[in-house]
């Protein structure tokens, strides 16, 4: 979600159908399930840079602290310590459209997916100043009569080089 003058605002939805034993989680690991599946979802932009999650689930916010955890919640703890987060409570009734997605069987999770232009711009600095990706957009610009193999997972859009598949 992002503020865009008048509050938060969804500006990307994500969703997963529960699989086999899934639909027996207990509400609280359900939650944890959906944070944990947003957390790879957008994993590109949430490495690095300290973000919000906001949840229903009071508990949730002191998982990082409780000594007793299944091994479930242990394995997600262990994914949860690469991110720099903060876990929020939101009472359900504050918070009625999340809180009526999750009532489905289905997870649905809003987050934030913007690339700011200080990271953009390193990226293509970083592309200048490697050797093997400027042969490759070298090639890319003045395509030789045969290309090799290996160009064949590359485009270039922009000044920025992208790796297809």
């Amino acid at each position: 979600m992002q503020d865009q003058g008048k509050g938060l605002q969804p500006i990307a939805y994500e969703s997963q159908k529960l699989q086999g034993a899934e639909r027996r989680y207990p509400p609280r690991e359900l939650e944890l399930l959906a944070i944990i599946h947003a957390l790879r979802a957008w994993r590109h932009y949430l490495l690095g840079p300290h973000f919000h999650i906001y949840t229903d689930h009071l508990s949730l916010r002191y998982l990082q602290t409780q000594p007793n955890l299944s091994p479930k919640e242990a394995r997600w703890l262990d994914l949860l310590q690469e991110y720099d987060f903060e876990v929020h409570y939101l009472p359900g009734k504050k918070n009625v459209v999340a809180d009526a997605l999750s009532r489905k069987k289905t997870l649905h999770v809003n987050m934030i997916s913007t690339l700011t232009s200080d990271l953009l711009m390193t990226i293509c600095e970083s592309l200048n100043n490697d050797e093997y990706f400027k042969k490759a957009i070298h090639l890319l610009k003045e395509p030789p009569a045969v290309m090799p193999h290996w160009m064949k997972h590359y485009k270039l859009e922009e000044d920025l080089l992208y790796f297809k598949n």
